[in-house]
């Protein structure tokens, strides 16, 4: 699901992509197929080609990146999980902290060491951000 997707013009006569993801919207493309899949089926085209080439310029900074994988992936967990269980919202962010030290570890273990740290940084900061204001 996702970036690699097609719709039919009748499916944005219907739905339209969230206004959360406005600007450079990491996740955007799940979570408006996983929306999709809420009142059609979805189905695999696996002859389909794609070539897909990131323009640096576009793309924020470490810090924001990492902020942005977490808000925005719980954005999209809940979208999916609307009202998860305890043992769902303990795995999310068990997985969530254990990416996050993974990063943190690749501050030792990769050659963009600062690019490694910022964005674990961000991740934190997005973490513990979900705490305080969530995003609707």
């Amino acid at each position: 699901m996702g970036g690699v997707s097609s719709f039919r013009k009748e499916v944005f006569n219907t739905l339209k992509f969230s206004t959360y993801f406005e600007g450079y919207g990491l996740y955007e493309d799940a979570d408006f197929t996983l929306r999709v899949a809420k009142i059609g089926k979805l189905y695999v085209n696996t002859s389909a080609k794609l070539n897909h080439y990131h323009a640096a310029s576009g793309r924020p900074n470490q810090y924001q990146y990492g902020k942005m994988v977490v808000r925005n992936g719980w954005y999209v967990w809940r979208t999916k999980n609307p009202k998860p269980l305890f043992d769902a919202k303990l795995k999310w962010h068990s997985i969530t902290i254990l990416l996050t030290l993974i990063r943190f570890s690749n501050t030792f273990t990769t050659d963009n060491k600062k690019q490694a740290f910022t964005e674990a940084i961000g991740r934190t900061v997005g973490w513990w951000s979900l705490f305080i204001n969530k995003p609707k």
